[in-house]
């Protein structure tokens, strides 16, 4: 009876439990292909056509019998110390680019090849190439080159990826499927991978099997949280136009959802299918909010214009036209509005331009109408902090928290207003009581660690910063601080990880307005 394992099957057997392969401690370890066929013509023929110049990964996909066939033969970086003894004779004279001669310790015979010095910077090399192909919508020539990339290296999970992308531009989804399936053996806790996956699977309408990608992608990768909600509710919304292809609402959240993904010109096209004449004020104003997002301002503008607003509804349309930097509109607005939140909402309008005096015009007032309005009260005393007058800020600060006890804004205000007119003490005091309170506020413990660097307290600055960073993992400037404090503890390694991940935040941080209070924070080394 014929043995069912050979040499390339045994071969396999100690790989598939190895993968990926460690390099051996003697420094024994080499990337490999591998080719196995069932008789020895066979392989001395596939040798002769190896020697005629042939590529030794499309032999492998057309003759060999190893499960590895698919990937051109690709072993992978093998210690060479864990392969049996005819492996190990077969490779160890091999060169980078050359290949063995034909060996056996069974019934099959195999071929090595040992991989190119350069072939994983060439492979990457190419799937740079791809991704400029694929940015410019040259969906061909860009699976032409993911594949020539996956052929050098056919171990670039991301690769495999973007490949799946791009077949699925082109419509072609069993192989965007294939490409994917490949991509998530080689990375299965790659949240980047499950959500391309995801997103494929929604524009196909596969929902579940979707949202169990995109659920999965958050879950790995918390940056993804929000782009992973966008893609199952555009799915959701785009279910809900097949039975309903007219609605305005989800017209309207459609164009908003295809603007979230990028594609623009879709988000554009779908907002024009929208029935103006039939929307009430409220998708009136989601409307004139996604003209705005698709840079159609004028014709935004002019829409609004158009509108008969209540008061609350007024509110909501000046909130939208600062948010696009039309603030003078709004400031007209809001002027016109008496309630106490379209009050606090001009007030905070103006802290953003730095228009102290004018903010805080608007807020005594407020308080002398409404003195039981504990955030008119808290922002009163901020603005007071921002114009230097402390001694006002604090009474004003006082009454937000008699009228909000143990609310933390104020306590993290309180200790900036008495730290910066120089009282570190009772600074230090105040945010102590906050954090007995609030023993989770990322504010309090931001805030007291700011002020004990300042002091040079090094140790207790460092334990309130990790703990403001635990509770806000992505917060641009407690990086800065810890790599500045690492930097004067002579740490310069972690200095350094502190410093890049504050370059790698601060880059997709998108432009938010300055509240009274914050500091400006200097991005150069000190």
């Amino acid at each position: 009876m014929r043995r069912p394992f050979g040499v390339g099957a045994l071969c396999l057997l100690v790989l598939l439990l190895s993968v990926p392969a460690f390099p051996s401690s003697d420094g024994k370890s080499m990337f490999l292909r591998i080719l196995v066929v069932r008789n020895q013509f066979l392989a001395e023929q596939i040798l002769q056509e190896l020697k005629r110049g042939a590529s030794f990964a499309d032999l492998a996909r057309q003759y060999s019998i190893d499960r590895t066939a698919a990937d051109g033969g690709y072993l992978g970086n093998i210690s060479l110390t864990r392969m049996n003894r005819e492996f190990q004779q077969a490779a160890e004279g091999l060169e980078p680019g050359t290949y063995s001669s034909i060996f056996s310790s069974g019934f099959d015979y195999a071929l090595l090849y040992r991989m190119p010095a350069d072939f994983q910077e060439q492979a990457r090399r190419l799937e740079e190439e791809g991704d400029r192909l694929r940015q410019e919508r040259e969906w061909e020539r860009a699976i032409e080159t993911y594949r020539e990339a996956l052929e050098s290296d056919p171990n670039l999970a991301a690769a495999f990826a973007k490949l799946g992308t791009s077949y699925a531009q082109l419509g072609k989804l069993p192989e965007a499927r294939t490409a994917y399936f490949r991509a998530l053996r080689l990375a299965p806790d790659s949240g980047q991978v499950h959500y391309g996956f995801g997103k494929i699977l929604v524009s196909q309408g596969q929902l579940r099997q979707a949202e169990d990608h995109l659920r999965r992608a958050a879950d790995l990768d918390p940056d993804l949280t929000q782009l992973a909600a966008v893609e199952i509710s555009a799915g959701q919304v785009e279910q809900a136009l097949k039975r309903n292809p007219r609605n305005p609402k989800l017209l309207i959240l459609k164009s908003r959802f295809s603007f979230e993904r990028g594609d623009l010109e879709l988000s554009s096209a779908v907002l024009d299918k929208v029935d103006r004449e039939k929307l009430d004020n409220e998708l009136s104003l989601r409307l004139a909010e996604q003209l705005f997002w698709l840079a159609r301002s004028d014709e935004a503008l002019t829409f609004l214009d158009r509108l008969n607003l209540s008061s609350d509804q007024q509110e909501e349309a000046a909130r939208i036209l600062i948010r696009f930097k039309y603030n003078d509109e709004g400031e007209r607005i809001l002027k016109r509005l008496s309630s106490s939140s379209a009050r606090l909402r001009l007030a905070n309008l103006y802290q953003d331009q730095s228009r102290f005096q004018d903010a805080g015009e608007v807020l005594r007032r407020l308080t002398a109408q409404d003195p039981g309005n504990w955030e008119a009260q808290y922002y009163l005393g901020a603005t007071l902090n921002s114009l230097d007058q402390f001694d006002q800020a604090t009474d004003a600060l006082l009454k937000a928290l008699r009228l909000r006890p143990g609310q933390e804004e104020v306590f993290h205000q309180l200790g900036s207003t008495h730290s910066r007119s120089g009282k570190t003490g009772k600074a230090l005091e105040w945010l102590d009581k906050g954090i007995e309170l609030n023993p989770d506020s990322f504010l309090l413990h931001l805030e007291k660690g700011r002020i004990l660097m300042k002091g040079r307290e090094i140790g207790g600055a460092l334990e309130h910063l990790q703990k403001a960073l635990a509770q806000r993992p992505e917060h641009v400037e407690t990086h800065y601080l810890l790599g500045r404090l690492h930097h004067r503890s002579k740490d310069p390694d972690t200095a350094r990880n502190y410093f890049d991940r504050f370059d790698r935040l601060q880059k997709k941080k998108p432009k938010s307005s300055r509240k009274p209070g914050m500091r400006k924070i200097d991005p150069s080394l000190p």
